[in-house]
């Protein structure tokens, strides 16, 4: 009888061992696989310090950050952020050598049918962030699009090529994309085409006869696909009659980068998390074991966009007394709010799943240890609320992308020039305009320097008390620019939501 007590109690023993085993591998796979939670907070120095014009510094904080083991699934985002930061100092090549880096990773990620098994079942056991980033389809475009400026910047060379792959690109997503079950259509059919890659290419068309088809034919598509653009339509019809500047003169085209980019904010899923109570009712009902009460919040990343002070960039030549505007050609933020819209179900579907699948590796638990008792059910609950509630939304993101990219066209007459170039809360106007030997553009003051938009950026700088402020940064810049008969100059100018970003860059391939 005494044996018989005792291979009861070392069975008994045995089947609590297991059961506590079990509860702290789940709470150490909670500690294991968190990971996003602290992302931000360590970028957020470097982004401040960017903003602030404080470039160095923010190039070295962001540098450290992407050689440390532990942010080896972060270091093509970190790269994006990095490259920006070269842009804004004219460090081009090292620029273009970062952003070419990480388009070919997220190609080679995207081409694969199924990601790292490892990764896969790590996310689904935690969440995204333990998933190497992949990027968000418009950074993937935009890749290219910064490309095409790096080039410009320098000698050119690859623009054209940068710029053909920037729509390439878009219709490669399209069509990779999922079947909609109800339409039979493609989910991102709905994608627009970027009107600024035509746009590039044909300004480099600019003075060449033979290419005067080709030219043509981009700037069609420009006023096809952005119809609100009114320098298209200016440039189309340039390019049918006439040549692209009199002789004597050459073109200035400025890529103004204004505003601060979209970013990602954790929101929760309200929908998902109503079903999943019911899914907790109808299963504890219906068997003999319940399932975790779902009281952790379903946490998906959603697109937010922050308080923008300026609305574009306004240049001065040689002292002019009419400024020149510079008109919006991509608005970044309105496609990553787009593109979120898009594919916002299936992001919440992906939630979804994989709290389905915690609640069901709880209760296959329950059933592995023969879980009888209120007490072992009770500690098994508390370790799935405990697992679930540690899912943190993947907000990882190219957050120092601008709000918008901007263009402007100016004809000059051969020899050197001084522009001056500022942030400025006032918006294009295309209604009235007048030429006096460059091309003057009246300007509408909005009521307002920051637009009713919910939600605070966290960073400090981007909070709308500073930004009316005094700031360290100026609000504009000169540069001289040597104008070439018949030759186009670039430039390429940064204005954050804080004032100037680096310097700006001229360049006559």
């Amino acid at each position: 009888m005494f044996r018989h007590w005792k291979t009861q109690f070392t069975d008994t023993l045995f089947l609590h061992s297991v059961r506590l085993g079990l509860a702290c591998m789940v709470c150490s796979g909670i500690v294991l696989f968190s990971g996003c939670h602290t992302y931000n907070l360590k970028v957020n120095k470097a982004r401040e310090a960017f903003y602030c014009n404080n470039l160095e510094s923010a190039t070295t904080q962001i540098v450290e950050e992407r050689k440390k083991p532990t942010n080896v699934k972060s270091r093509d985002v970190l790269k994006l952020e990095e490259a920006v930061m070269r842009m804004c100092q004219g460090e081009f090549r090292q620029s273009e050598t970062l952003l070419r880096e990480v388009r070919d990773s997220f190609d080679a990620l995207e081409n694969q049918n199924v990601q790292k098994g490892t990764e896969v079942a790590a996310s689904m056991l935690t969440d995204d962030c333990s998933l190497s980033y992949r990027g968000e389809d418009y950074e993937k475009v935009m890749i290219r699009v910064m490309l095409a400026l790096n080039s410009l910047m320098m000698d050119g060379a690859d623009a054209r090529a940068y710029a053909h792959q920037i729509n390439l690109k878009q219709e490669e997503i399209i069509s990779k994309s999922e079947v909609d079950p109800e339409t039979n259509e493609k989910v991102k059919k709905s994608y627009k085409n970027l009107s600024i890659g035509p746009y590039i290419c044909g300004i480099l068309d600019d003075n060449n006869v033979s290419a005067q088809q080709d030219q043509i034919r981009e700037f069609s598509k420009v006023t096809q696909w952005s119809p609100n653009f009114a320098g298209g339509k200016e440039l189309l019809e340039r390019a049918r009659t006439s040549a692209s500047s009199q002789k004597g003169n050459g073109n200035v085209y400025v890529f103004a980068l204004v505003g601060h980019g979209p970013y990602k904010v954790e929101t929760n899923a309200e929908v998902t998390q109503a079903a999943l109570l019911v899914t907790d009712i109808i299963v504890s009902s219906t068997s003999k074991h319940s399932v975790p009460p779902t009281i952790a919040p379903v946490p998906i990343p959603c697109i937010h966009i922050a308080p923008c002070r300026y609305r574009s960039a306004k240049i001065t030549v040689d002292g002019n007394t009419e400024p020149i505007l510079t008109e919006k050609i991509t608005d970044i933020n309105q496609i990553a709010i787009d593109q979120f819209e898009v594919n916002r179900p299936w992001i919440i579907a992906r939630a979804a799943a994989r709290r389905l699948l915690k609640k069901a590796g709880i209760y296959g638990v329950k059933e592995a240890v023969s879980a009888d008792s209120w007490e072992t059910e009770l500690l098994l609950d508390i370790v799935g609320i405990l697992w679930e509630g540690s899912e943190e939304a993947d907000t990882r993101c190219w957050n120092l992308l601008p709000g918008s990219i901007q263009v402007a066209r100016i004809e000059l007459p051969a020899g050197e020039h001084e522009l001056k170039m500022a942030g400025t809360s006032q918006v294009f106007d295309p209604t009235e305009r007048a030429l006096q030997g460059a091309t003057q553009y009246v300007i509408q003051k909005m009521t307002s320097d920051f637009p009713t938009i919910p939600s605070q950026h966290t960073h400090r700088v981007w909070k709308k008390e500073l930004l009316l402020g005094e700031t360290l940064n100026p609000q504009s810049c000169t540069l001289t620019v040597n104008v070439e008969d018949g030759r186009n100059t670039y430039v390429l100018v940064y204005f954050g939501d804080y004032g100037l970003v680096g310097t700006p860059h001229a360049n006559t391939p």
